[in-house]
Parts: C-alpha cells; sequence; structure tokens
C-alpha cells in the first residue's frame, strides 16, 4: 500500500518516462542493491524519542528488517507490541497514531498484520478485534471502512477478510455473498478493479480480489485462468514487452508479483525486469528505494523494494507468528 509522493522530476520527463519505458534499464542505473546500508536507513528510526513513531513505521521496520535477516532487539519488539496495544480504540478497531481517534478497517488490517511479524502473544484484544470487523459487514457481502464510512468496495473488504484470516475467524464470514460481492469487480480482461465495470485493471485491485476469493475457498479455475491471463498482459510478466507506467510500476510490480505467487505461478515473473525497476528506484546514497526515479527513499517506498525483492527470492519473506495461540 504506498501512499503518493511529492514528484521531484520536471513534468517532461515524467512524459517522457511514461511512454518510453520498457522496463529494462534505460539510462543510468545505482548498481548493485547495499543490504547492509538499506538496513542502516531502515534502522535510522530507532534513535527517534517517538519510537516507533507510527503504524506504519512499525510495519516497515519490522517487515524490512526481517526481509534483510536482521535481528531485531527484543526490547523494540516489545516497544511496538506495547505502541500498537496502545492504539486499539473501545470500538474494538486501531488507529496509525495515539493521537488519532477514530480507527478504521485500514490500520486495523495493518495493526493485526504487524503484530504477526512479532514473537510475542498478541498487545490487543483479538474478540474486540474480530467485533469491529464484523461490525463493518454489510448486506451485499462487503465491508466499509470506519463507523462513518460504511460503503462496500473491494479494498474495504480485502482489509476486513484479511484481518479475520489472521484471527482465524473467517468462518464468520458469508463466503457465497461476500465471493460474489468481489466478483461483481472483475473485468472482461480477467483483472480486477476498483470501480466495477472499469476498463482498467490493476495487478493491486486483482491480488486483492484473488486473495478474498482463495481465503474463503471460492477462487474458481476459470476465474484463475483469466487472472493469470490478464497479469501475463502486463508489463511485470516474463516474456511480456508491455510498457510500464513509470508512475506505479513500484506498487504494481509488487502486486504482480505477490499476485503470480498466489496463483501458485511465480515463475511467470520477469524477475530480470523486475531488478531494472528497482535499480531505477534504488537510491545508492541511502541504501533505500524512492517510488518513481529522482524520487527520495523513504521508508515505504523501500519496504515496497524490498517485498518485491523477497517476492522474486532475492530476499527472504520475514518470518510470521500466529496471532491465535493455545
Amino acid at each position: 500500500m504506498l501512499k503518493n509522493r511529492t514528484r521531484y522530476l520536471p513534468t517532461i520527463m515524467l512524459l517522457t518516462l511514461v511512454f518510453l519505458w520498457t522496463a529494462g534499464v534505460t539510462g543510468a542505473v545505482a548498481g548493485d542493491f547495499d543490504f547492509p546500508k538499506t538496513q542502516k536507513f531502515t534502522r535510522s528510526i530507532e534513535g527517534r524519542p517517538d519510537f516507533p513513531v507510527s503504524l506504519v513505521f512499525s510495519r516497515d521496520y519490522l517487515y524490512s528488517l526481517g526481509a534483510l535477516g536482521a535481528k531485531i532487539d527484543g526490547k523494540k519488539q516489545k516497544d511496538i507490541a506495547s505502541f500498537i496495544g496502545r492504539l486499539q480504540r473501545l470500538d474494538g478497531g486501531f488507529t496509525n497514531e495515539k493521537i488519532e481517534k477514530e480507527s478504521s478497517i485500514i490500520f486495523t488490517e495493518m495493526a493485526l498484520d504487524t503484530l504477526s511479524l512479532i514473537n510475542l502473544p498478541p498487545a490487543a484484544d483479538l474478540k474486540q478485534a474480530k467485533a469491529y470487523v464484523m461490525s463493518l459487514r454489510n448486506a451485499d457481502g462487503g465491508f466499509g471502512f470506519d463507523a462513518k464510512n460504511k460503503q462496500s468496495t473491494l479494498v474495504n473488504t480485502y482489509y476486513a477478510i484479511h484481518s479475520l484470516s489472521l484471527m482465524k475467524e473467517l468462518k464468520a464470514v458469508d463466503a457465497v455473498k461476500t465471493a460474489a460481492f468481489i466478483k461483481s469487480f472483475e473485468n472482461k480482461s480477467g483483472g480486477f478493479d476498483y470501480v466495477k465495470g472499469t476498463a482498467v485493471p490493476k495487478a493491486k485491485f486483482t491480488y486483492m480480489a484473488v486473495y478474498i476469493l482463495k481465503a474463503l475457498g471460492k477462487l474458481d479455475e476459470k476465474t484463475r485462468q483469466d487472472a493469470l491471463k490478464f497479469l501475463s498482459g502486463t508489463g511485470y510478466a516474463a516474456g511480456n514487452k508491455e510498457q510500464v507506467d513509470v508512475l506505479q510500476m513500484l506498487e504494481e510490480m509488487g502486486y504482480a508479483v505477490d499476485t503470480f505467487k498466489l496463483l501458485g505461478e511465480p515463475k511467470k515473473v520477469d524477475k530480470k525486469k523486475g531488478i531494472g525497476i528497482l535499480k531505477q528506484l534504488y537510491f545508492a546514497e541511502t541504501g533505500g528505494f524512492g517510488s518513481i526515479p529522482g524520487d527520495a527513499s523513504t521508508p515505504d517506498s523501500t519496504t515496497a523494494g524490498i517485498r518485491i525483492l523477497a517476492g522474486i527470492g532475492t530476499l527472504k519473506e520475514p518470518k510470521t507468528y500466529p496471532l491465535v495461540r493455545k
């Protein structure tokens, strides 16, 4: 999940990259990745008096260091777990920072996902968290964003289903109704998009849809094959020379990698192309990644880059731990 970043390239350069980029390495590249420097960049928040700062930073920190094979201090893990516990609100949901009052499904999912990266008993009330997620369920099978914004969307439903999966509570979902809701976002190309009936499906939304259907046991073979056909037609698939949109390539590459893996076809990813993309985004000075060529490296973009490297096998996925323990 990457946020929009301030763009540092001139508009004319951006337009040139969008139309001429072919996902091979065009122009100069940063060189090989310096993972010790990447680790140092990731650890830069450790010295802050308000560590771990926010939920977003907490997940970035744990995931990145885990994938880099770095040891995470036990006290730091406890600090993060305790911090997340304090983010849980009375309704059972979570916020990103302590000063925020309104919980949401996105930060509830992020809190639970982050806790799964820590080998400690969850510092949260999972029963309340489940109640919060289920309070956002709608009659159409989808889920809303928060108590005020209850409209069902594919994205909100993904966060809800992933949250329930982490808590081993998928039995609470009406699988048939939710699967039908998700299928309504499918495009004729086999991909999925945020809005029903559009002609611009994306890897991000296709991943979310496939995850939901698979988690609920509703991913039929036709939907699986159609999703593979869509992904194979993107610039991230092996043997495809489709141009890549420079403004979305980090996010879309990551979701394409994850979706191919989810569909049991990880070899369909063009690893060489993926490395070429990441070299364009790598900052040798910091060891981090930006979201587009020329953009400053950030913890969020760096974690996205590390996720791709873990997805294609250059790094290893960090170890996760069950939230529900006997």
